[in-house]
């Protein structure tokens, strides 16, 4: 990845847009391996998390999606149980392995999703 360390120089608040699904996911991906520390990517919808989690675990094991439906009314009325326990294994994950980082995909509905107060102490980095 010589050549995107050259491409790609790491600022504080320099933003990069246009790139294509997978520039896009090796830039991440570069800069998570340079920081090693907790990244979350935030999508617009689940299936846009699902493409870019895809895109993401072809290159890096600690990678984890955490889904969360995207319509109110399926979270109000039934929450998918699939769902349920992918969410608490990646919590689980975060909690017990604090030494290592982790790329954490989800959707809109997940990141506002209340999650509990173990997980404060931990920074993450919000693409």
């Amino acid at each position: 990845m010589k050549i995107l360390d050259e491409l790609f120089k790491y600022k504080p608040e320099v933003y990069v847009y246009g790139l294509t699904k997978e520039l896009d996911a090796l830039y991440i991906l570069n800069y998570f391996q340079k920081s090693n520390k907790n990244i979350i990517i935030l999508t617009d919808t689940l299936y846009e998390a699902n493409n870019f989690y895809k895109i993401l675990k072809a290159y890096e094991s600690e990678c984890l999606l955490f889904p969360m439906d995207d319509f109110l009314t399926s979270v109000a009325i039934a929450l998918s149980p699939d769902f349920k326990i992918q969410r608490l294994a990646v919590l689980e994950k975060l909690s017990t392995e604090k030494e290592k980082g982790h790329l954490v995909v989800t959707s809109l509905m997940g990141y506002l999703k209340f999650l509990p107060n173990t997980l404060d102490e931990r920074a993450f980095t919000i693409y």
